[in-house]
C-alpha cells in the first residue's frame, strides 16, 4: 500500500491516506497533479507556502527536515488545524540523532500569517515529534500546538504555546513573547516538561486544566506571571527553578511548590577519603520536621538525587515564600562521629561530607562523660552521655 494525497474543498484539507512515508514534495506534486492550487515550494523547494491544512491519516508518516511551512490567511481560519494528525498518523520535524542526549538537528519552522486561533493538533495515538524546530506567528499567541503531541525537544515558540498536552515529553524549550496565554495551558496529565526557558511573555503556567504539572530547570524572566490559576485543580511544582520575580494570579487553594536536587556523596575523612557505605541520610526543616530520610548511601557513599521542598506559594500569602529553610542535614554511621549542617537552597545542589571517625577524648564531668570529638568545628560538634 501506497501513500495517496486527496484535498477536500469543504474543510480546506490536503489528507495523506494509506501506509507509508511522505513529504511535502509529495504533497506538492499531488497539489499540481490535482490542480488544488494550495500548496507551492520556492527558495529551492526549501519554503513550502501553504493555503490549505495538511492531516496524516492512520499508517502514514509525514517526515520533513530542513523546511519551512509558511500558512497564509486562506488556510488560518478561526480554529483551523494547520496540521493535524489523526489517530494512527504520525508527523516528525527535525532529526533524533541521540535519543539518551536528547540530540536533535535539522528541524522545521512553521510561520502563521495570521493572528486567528490556529491549532497543531494530534489525536489520541497519533504521534507528533517535535525536534530543534520553530513555531511562531505575525500576531498573538492564539497559536496552539495540542493535546497529544508526542515530543517537543530543542526547540522554540515565539508567540506560539501548548494547549491540553497529555503525556508530552518537552526538553529544552525556549518561549518568548506570549501575548494573551501562557506557555503551558489548560494543562493535562503525564506531561514531562524538563529544561524550560520563558522569557518577555505573559505566564509560564496557565492551570485551568488537569493534573499536577511539575517543570524541572525552569528559567524566568521579564512575564506577566509564573502561573495564573483560574481554578484549582492541580498544583504547579516548579524544580530548580531560576526566577526573578514572582507573581501569581492565584484561585482559593492553589499552591506552588518549590523544590531544589540535591546530590550527596560522603567519604571518611582520611588521607584516602574512601566512600562511606550505609550511612544514614536525613534532612529536616527549620522546625525540625522530618523532610527526607532516613536514606543509606551505597557502595560509592552516595545517595540518589534527592528533591529538597524549599517551601511554597499560595492563594492566602501571594507573593511570599512559605519557606522551610534553613534545611537541616544530619548524617549518621557507627564509628563515625555525627555530621550536621544547614543550608538555604537557591539551585540544584550536589556535596561532597567528610566525616571524622569517633576518637575517644574524654572529659570526665558529674555525673557522665562529654565526649568533644572536633571542638575547632562547632557544625561537627557531638555531645553524647555514657556511663
Amino acid at each position: 500500500m501506497v501513500v495517496t494525497w486527496s484535498y477536500d474543498a469543504p474543510t480546506n484539507t490536503a489528507t495523506a491516506s494509506g501506509a507509508g512515508t511522505t513529504n511535502a514534495a509529495a504533497l506538492i506534486a499531488a497539489d499540481q497533479a490535482g490542480a488544488w492550487n494550495k500548496f507551492v515550494s520556492d527558495q529551492s523547494g526549501v519554503q513550502i507556502i501553504c493555503s490549505a491544512n495538511i492531516a496524516i491519516d492512520n499508517g502514514v508518516t509525514f517526515l520533513e527536515t530542513k523546511k519551512h511551512f509558511l500558512f497564509t490567511a486562506a488556510a488560518c481560519t478561526y480554529g483551523a488545524k494547520l496540521f493535524d494528525v489523526l489517530s494512527g498518523g504520525t508527523i516528525q520535524f527535525g532529526t533524533l540523532v541521540n535519543e539518551a542526549n536528547h540530540a536533535t538537528k535539522d528541524g522545521c519552522a512553521v510561520y502563521v500569517l495570521t493572528s486567528n486561533r490556529v491549532w497543531i493538533n494530534c489525536e489520541q495515538n497519533g504521534r507528533f515529534y517535535v525536534y530543534s524546530s520553530i513555531f511562531y506567528q505575525s500576531g498573538n499567541t492564539d497559536f496552539y500546538l495540542g493535546y497529544y503531541i508526542t515530543r517537543i525537544w530543542n526547540s522554540i515558540f515565539s508567540n506560539a504555546v501548548t494547549r491540553f498536552l497529555v503525556n508530552c515529553d518537552v526538553y529544552n524549550l525556549y518561549a518568548c513573547v506570549t501575548q494573551n496565554n501562557a506557555v503551558f495551558t489548560n494543562f493535562g496529565t503525564g506531561n514531562t516538561l524538563n529544561k524550560i526557558t520563558v522569557v518577555n511573555s505573559t505566564g509560564l503556567f496557565k492551570g485551568d486544566g488537569s493534573g499536577n504539572p511539575v517543570i524541572k530547570d525552569i528559567y524566568c524572566r521579564s512575564l506577566g506571571s509564573i502561573a495564573a490559576f483560574t481554578a484549582h485543580i492541580g498544583d504547579l511544582t516548579l524544580i530548580n527553578p531560576d526566577i526573578d520575580v514572582f507573581v501569581a494570579a492565584w484561585f482559593t487553594g492553589a499552591k506552588v511548590f518549590i523544590i531544589y536536587e540535591f546530590d550527596l556523596q560522603v567519604v571518611g575523612n582520611q588521607a584516602d577519603g574512601a566512600p562511606i557505605e550505609d550511612a544514614e541520610v536525613c534532612i529536616y526543616d527549620k522546625k525540625g520536621v522530618l523532610l527526607l530520610g532516613p536514606i543509606l548511601t551505597d557502595a560509592n557513599g552516595k545517595i540518589s538525587t534527592q528533591n529538597v521542598p524549599r517551601g511554597f506559594y499560595d492563594w492566602e500569602h501571594g507573593d511570599i515564600l512559605q519557606d522551610y529553610a534553613p534545611i537541616r542535614l544530619v548524617i549518621k554511621k557507627p564509628g563515625y562521629q555525627d555530621y550536621r549542617d544547614e543550608m538555604t537552597p537557591t539551585t540544584k545542589t550536589n556535596y561532597q561530607i567528610s566525616m571524622n571517625r569517633a576518637v575517644g577524648v574524654y572529659v570526665t564531668t558529674g555525673g557522665g562523660v562529654l565526649i568533644d570529638l572536633m571542638p575547632s568545628d562547632p557544625v561537627n560538634l557531638m555531645l553524647q552521655e555514657i556511663g
